[in-house]
Order: C-alpha cells, then structure tokens, then sequence
C-alpha cells in the first residue's frame, strides 16, 4: 500500500474518479483511491484501505491518491502528469444566465445552491450529502422565488431537449416526466423514444423527495410547469417507493390539469416497461416469468430495486454509496463489476444493467464482456439508452449477444426472460418552440466539467466556475462566514 498527499490541490470528483481508474489500469496495481481529504473521506478511506498514518494530518483542501499492489509506487509516481492535462478556465458569458448546474461535494453544495437561487437561477443539484433540512430549506426558498429546484442528488434531467447530467438522446414529444429517480427517468424516457414517441420535459427532483419530510416540493413545481406547457399531452410520474401521503398529493394534483396522467412507483404492481407502454398509449405486453437463482449486478439503484421485486433474487446496486466510497460509480468504471462477475457462480442466472447516456463509460458492454465469458453459464441483460446515445445501443446490444448474453427490451423484462421485442409504431417527432423555464437555458457550471462538455454540445452557452472549497475546505468555517456575510 502506497500513499502520496498533494496539498493544497482541489480536483472535482469526475477528475478524481478519472485519475483512479487511470492508474488502476496501470501494470501491478490492484486497487486504486483519489479523494479530497475530508476528514469524512478519510475515514472511509480507511474502511477500504490499509492507510498509514500519516494522512492523519492532511487537510480538506489537500489531494489524497492510494495505490495498492507491486506497482503502486511507481504509479503514483505518475500523478502529476496524469493531472497535468489542460484543464478548461473560468469563463464569462456577456448574457444573463439562469440555470445552475452543481456537482461540488455535499457539504458545500447547499450554499452554491442558496447563491445561485438568489441569484436568479433555476438549479440542478447533482451533489448528494446534502442535509436534509437544506434541501427543505432550499427547496421553500426556490418556490417562493418562483425557480425550479431539481435535487439534491438529482442525477438527470431533460429541459427543452437537452440532457442534463446523466441522461440520454432522445426525441422531442409530447411525453413529460417528473421523477425522484434518476434511471427510472432514463428507462421510461428511453423505452418511449425507442416505441416512437418523444420527451417533451423530464424533471428530475432527487431521492428524498416525495418523503413525509420534503412534501414532494420539487415534483408538484414539476407538475405545475407541464400543465402549463402546451407541448405536454401526458404527465408521467415515477418515484421509488413514496410517502403514501404524498404520492397521493402528487397523483391528484397531476390529474388536476386534465392531462392524461401515468404514475409509476418502484416496487408497486407497475414496473417502468408499463409506464412507457401506458404514456405511448399502449396496453403493457408482458411475458416469460422471474427468473431464478439470479445474482443481479447492477449499476442503476432504481433498475436494481425493479429487478429485485420481480425476481426476489440477490441484486445489488453496485452505485449505492456503500460501494462508491472513495471510487468511481461504476456507470462510469466498470471494474467493480468486472470483479464481481468473475465472482458469481456459473450455475447462477447473472443479471444485469447497461446503463447509456451522456457522461457513462464509453462503451459499457464491451467491457464487461470478457469476464463475461470467463464466468460462463447463463447471462441476461438489458440495455438502457438508444441509437442516439454516445454509446449506440445497437452496438452495446450487439457486443453482448456476440458474448452469448441473452439481451431483453427492458429491464422488467429482463428480470422476467422475456426475449420479445418492443412494438414497432410510427415515429412521431414534434418542433418544439416553447421553453420549459420561459427562456432558452444560458447555464452557470459549478463541478463536473462533463456537465458544461454535454450543455455545449447541445448548444446551451456555459459559464465554467473553476470552484474551490470555501475557508480552505473547513466545513464549520465556511458555514461561520456564511452566516457573518
């Protein structure tokens, strides 16, 4: 075990998730860690590795790499070039923005969010680890403003056609979701483009929201902007398992504006496939039956939980913090996947998700498939995304099967082996000229440089912050000049 400190070096969590999973390909490392030293990053360092001691006195603004195996040392001799890559700057746009977009670390996250709103701005919250009474707090404030709050711990959207943070490409329709599930939005909004028919809006509110706590303030905002959108014909809600209390509320304001109204709750007798199917305006199709003996690895929290109710095997969510501590989601570094199907039993039935979109791996399935193959025995996956997606799902389809995965329409389907294809309908595109928020998004960019990568790309002007922790990353200090100031 080999450890280097970088004082003073802040990176936003996408470079550090790169970094390791750079050196944790480079010969004789076994396992590798980048972190910010937070003293909560320590600690769950050391859950996971043999640290020494002398991290004991780093500092939350100082970089931590780990390596682990004979090649550690000489890996972590390439840190400095592995960071020396140019990095993009601050940039300044002349119009006025107004929408945020925030993946800095949870603890600082609430008071970007609190500037950005005071500032104007809509705010897509990406950071988790946000306190609970501050999303309450921030949420309150962003409806008294008028703005929308999506997050914290929101990790996709669609507004106006352009995908915001881990969301695929799809078609302009007449289909609005609002959503307290990140790759619930993705199967829903997917399975739709992939029968025909198109996203006009997905507005993600984050994880916590339709509890007792929250009061589902980000989903009835959410409801409220696709009624009043003309290009919204159908208002599809999806959630994990909801406060019964809320989910109510919500259900009852959304057919309150005489939409057409489909609601989905994980767990509950409608999986995601009739979600889609019911927006479409089909009758849900299903077939086979849960499969048995299943070992499911997967990489989507919502997907997992679906394949665990239909299927009642042992399905991991392998993005669930308790395996993203201290290394990348495995959306974007597949290696602990790869670790685990190597693992699985060959009499077992290996389930899993391949998750599409902008800012996932490149090409997920031809990664997975050589332990695929090595583990043998029976396979079954889906694919969530479409031919739009960076990643082509074709291509990812056709990878897996090639590797003699028995690839299903769905993940419901999946979970049940139901080899059937979706129907087949007539596309429908629709030329949208109305936005979402009143305005044409000219967005602010706190965090994760890919989320500025994908708004430029689709268009959208971005002001990069190049953000840095606050009183030199001390938590309590930064909240004592905040309250000063």
């Amino acid at each position: 075990m080999k450890t280097r400190l970088l004082p003073n070096t802040y990176r936003d969590s996408g470079t550090l998730m790169s970094l390791a999973a750079r050196l944790q390909e480079m010969p004789g490392v076994t396992r590798a860690a980048a972190i910010m030293a937070t003293p909560r990053n320590v600690e769950l360092l050391r859950s996971m590795f043999d640290v020494d001691d002398a991290v004991s006195g780093a500092n939350p603004s100082d970089l931590l790499v780990v390596a682990e195996g004979e090649g550690a040392e000489a890996a972590l001799a390439n840190v400095d070039a592995l960071l020396a890559a140019p990095r993009r700057s601050s940039s300044v746009l002349r119009q006025p923005q107004n929408f945020a977009v925030i993946s800095v670390p949870g603890p600082f996250a609430a008071r970007e969010a609190r500037r950005a709103l005071r500032d104007g701005l809509h705010v897509f919250l990406f950071s988790n680890g946000v306190a609970l009474e501050d999303e309450i707090a921030l949420k309150r404030e962003a409806r008294q403003r008028g703005l929308l709050l999506m997050g914290p711990d929101c990790g996709t959207a669609i507004i106006d056609g352009i995908p915001i943070g881990f969301a695929n490409r799809v078609r302009r329709g007449a289909i609005g979701v609002v959503g307290a599930s990140g790759t619930g939005i993705q199967e829903i909004t997917t399975l739709v483009h992939r029968m025909g028919r198109g996203i006009s809006h997905a507005i993600g509110t984050g994880s916590r929201d339709l509890s007792d706590d929250v009061g589902g303030i980000a989903t009835l905002h959410g409801i409220e902007l696709l009624a009043r959108d003309p290009a919204t014909e159908v208002i599809v809600i999806v959630s994990k398992p909801p406060s019964r209390e809320i989910a109510s509320l919500v259900v009852a304001t959304a057919h309150a504006t005489r939409k057409r109204v489909v609601s989905c709750f994980v767990g509950g007798e409608k999986t995601l496939e009739d979600a889609a199917f019911e927006a479409c305006g089909l009758f849900p199709d299903r077939g086979g039956w849960p499969l048995t003996n299943v070992v499911g690895l997967f990489s989507g929290g919502t997907l997992a939980s679906e394949a665990r109710a239909i299927t009642s095997g042992d399905v991991v969510d392998l993005g669930g913090d308790e395996f993203t501590r201290g290394r990348p989601h495995p959306m974007i570094d597949p290696t602990i996947r790869i670790e685990r199907i190597r693992a699985t039993p060959q009499n077992a039935t290996l389930l899993l998700d391949v998750v599409l979109g902008e800012g996932a791996h490149p090409d997920p399935a031809g990664a997975l498939v050589d332990a695929i193959r090595a583990r043998g025995g029976v396979t079954v996956a889906s694919v969530c995304g479409t031919g739009d997606d960076p990643q082509n799902r074709a291509r990812q389809v056709a990878t897996l099967r090639e590797a003699g995965v028995t690839v299903c329409r769905s993940n419901a389907a999946a979970a049940r082996g139901d080899e059937r294809d979706l129907p087949s309908i007539p596309a429908v595109t629709r030329n949208v000229s109305t936005s979402l928020l009143g305005a044409p998004l000219v967005a602010r960019n706190l965090g994760l440089s890919s989320f500025a990568d994908t708004l430029e790309a689709h268009g959208v002007p971005v002001a990069r912050v190049e953000w840095r922790p606050p009183a030199g990353g001390d938590e309590e200090l930064a909240r004592i000049l905040d309250e000063i100031l």
